[in-house]
């Protein structure tokens, strides 16, 4: 390879790491002109709230504000749409305690303590190293 052509694609790779991303619309997906990278396409559904079609068919849902909070209507329709007496034990356990679900899943009755209302979480999140 020659300097000319050696500077030439030092200029394109520059050029690719420092771009606006110029997307087309292709099937289910937006897909960059330049460097080819993928985004789902989204449309709204309702006022919020996008969905877009996966490659496998399943949809894709993402809300406008993902801070969401409980109110007590929400709270008590949602409580009172679980099915089993379970579900809603574990619904309120993960709201009383801010346990992660899979947290309370792994809680066994001796993780509990009665006399001080504690519960040891013995499974925790961890990351990945």
């Amino acid at each position: 390879m020659d300097n000319q052509n050696i500077g030439e694609l030092k200029q394109n790779l520059n050029s690719l790491k420092a771009h606006r991303h110029d997307f087309i619309k292709d099937e289910t997906y937006e897909v960059c002109k330049i460097c080819g990278k993928k985004r789902l396409f989204l449309e709204e559904v309702a006022e919020g709230l996008q969905r877009g079609l996966r490659e496998d068919g399943k949809t894709y849902s993402v809300r406008e504000n993902r801070m969401a909070y409980f109110m007590p209507d929400i709270w008590e329709k949602m409580y009172n749409a679980l099915g089993s007496k379970k579900a809603k034990l574990t619904a309120l356990m993960l709201l009383q305690t801010g346990a992660r679900i899979n947290e309370a899943r792994n809680i066994r009755k001796i993780d509990i303590d009665f006399q001080r209302n504690t519960i040891r979480l013995v499974v925790t999140k961890t990351k990945a190293k």
